[in-house]
């Protein structure tokens, strides 16, 4: 097998992977947006307030602020993004190794760009998500005793009655976890292509080295026929 082939395998084992991990970080995040009515918590600013007839030692949260909705829309959009570009690229590696075809150096060069693109968008969103979370969860630590582990058992805002905090550990958990799994992917994924258009560069300076002896060589031959190069 041809260590191109092997490149290909690679990166087409690494696409499948990221097939899966989309749907992680899609299905959760949709599911947070649509249970907090379009509002991101994701480093909002609240407080507790007192209430006498309220749960939870009669406190209930209070949003001053709601967190930028770009924090929480993009893991959706990176998601699908994802997800899309996976497809494509499982289906023209499976093309390329059914007719046995080796990847262009431009067609990789243009991967290279791909792949930091999404590199770079995931560890942004992987961030955002895993600071806001752990923000949400400091805030609920100063009411419950095991913070956000014993807040999703209740309706901590039970003064929005359009909103459902009740998932939301859950759903920003898993797509956190999407999230930095798809980092680290993409990430072996630009080595993997970095890799294999190091070794296509070096085989191109190689033919254009070996094209140059041969036309040294053909002049020389024209100029006396009598000369032979050993």
């Amino acid at each position: 097998m041809a260590l191109g082939d092997l490149f290909q395998i690679g990166k087409a084992g690494l696409q499948s992977a990221l097939i899966v991990s989309s749907l992680c970080i899609i299905v959760p995040m949709a599911i947070s947006v649509a249970d907090f009515n379009g509002h991101c918590p994701l480093f909002s600013r609240a407080h507790w307030s007192a209430n006498a007839t309220g749960p939870y030692d009669h406190h209930f949260l209070v949003v001053n602020e709601w967190g930028l909705q770009s924090h929480c829309t993009f893991g959706v959009f990176i998601g699908c993004a994802q997800l899309l570009v996976s497809l494509f690229y499982a289906f023209f590696i499976g093309v390329h190794l059914y007719l046995q075809r080796e990847a262009s150096f431009l067609t990789v060069f243009f991967g290279v760009q791909v792949s930091s693109f999404f590199t770079i968008s995931l560890a942004m969103e992987a961030a955002i998500v895993t600071g806001g979370l752990f923000q949400w969860c400091l805030l609920m630590s100063d009411v419950f005793e095991y913070g956000c582990e014993q807040a999703q058992f209740g309706d901590v805002l039970s003064n929005y009655p359009d909103i459902n905090s009740g998932r939301f550990l859950f759903t920003f958990g898993a797509a956190k976890i999407g999230l930095w799994f798809s980092f680290l992917v993409w990430f072996l994924d630009l080595l993997l292509m970095l890799l294999q258009l190091l070794r296509l560069h070096r085989r191109e300076r190689l033919l254009v080295s070996l094209r140059r002896e041969a036309r040294m060589l053909r002049n020389r031959l024209h100029r006396d026929p009598d000369y032979v190069n050993i």
